[in-house]
């Protein structure tokens, strides 16, 4: 429609060509206009300025690109430093792999990238990575990234003071990637196209952690995070921590699809 509307009118900027060619499209069909809702007639009027927040689809992939080397540097990085420290303490190898597989930032943040790396890819993405792609998967990505910096900055940062190259890594994971990543959904992301019957996904992902880490610390006795640690706190309170940061969850991800769901100025 874009370029459509710049042949017609060469030289006006993108959002006022498009307005024009709807606006000329109402006016050829009166009887059509006149039976169309003033929301609706509103909601395609507004459609033209959509377009001077949504870049190309190269800048998108570029950006995407950029952002995937980081976040598959900072979690190579980080798995390294956890391996080796237990090694070092004489767990083991598979002992660090399992802690480091069990904070829901190492996840995420690993999602986030997998999402990142698939757009990035465009139509060369495998099937599995084409599901990524999808604006409601890409919007359960920031919604769950978005609450990984603020649930570290808020709950965590005070017990944890990583030094040296994990205090560098930490900084990617929980400082630079989760705005990064929100910036880039915002882009990437045009309004309209989220339905809200995929809203699901965006609880669907920290549900299944919650269940994981639980069943982990069940045969395991280890818990990555003091509010879901059940040895210390008992499954009444873990439980209560679980519920609140539930709610937490459904508020963030219905606020981001109201927010693409809206149209602008309304």
């Amino acid at each position: 429609l874009n370029r459509f509307a710049a042949k017609l009118f060469p030289g006006a900027r993108p959002q006022d060509a498009v307005r024009s060619v709807v606006e000329t499209v109402l006016a050829v069909d009166p009887i059509g206009a006149a039976a169309m809702a003033d929301e609706t007639r509103q909601d395609l009027l507004s459609a033209a300025s959509l377009l001077e927040f949504v870049p190309c689809e190269k800048v998108v992939q570029k950006m995407f690109g950029a952002y995937a080397v980081l976040g598959w540097t900072a979690l190579v990085l980080q798995a390294w430093i956890s391996v080796t420290r237990h090694i070092a303490l004489g767990n083991g190898a598979a002992y660090g792999v399992m802690m480091y597989t069990g904070y829901f930032t190492i996840l995420t943040n690993a999602l986030c990238a997998a999402v990142a790396t698939a757009v990035a890819l465009g139509a060369r993405a495998s099937p599995a990575l084409q599901v990524l792609r999808r604006p409601a998967f890409i919007t359960a990505a920031a919604v769950s990234i978005l609450l990984v910096g603020v649930i570290y900055h808020l709950l965590l940062r005070a017990i944890h003071h990583p030094v040296g190259l994990e205090y560098a890594c930490n900084i990617a994971l929980h400082y630079l990637v989760p705005p990064l990543f929100v910036v880039f959904w915002w882009l990437a992301v045009p309004r309209g196209v989220l339905v809200w019957r995929d809203l699901w996904l965006a609880f669907a992902f920290p549900a299944v952690y919650a269940v994981y880490v639980l069943a982990r610390g069940e045969l395991a006795g280890v818990y990555p995070y003091p509010f879901f640690d059940v040895t210390k706190l008992g499954y009444a309170d873990v439980l209560r921590n679980a519920a609140g940061l539930s709610a937490v969850f459904v508020t963030t991800a219905i606020a981001l699809f109201a927010i693409k769901r809206s149209p602008i100025g309304r």
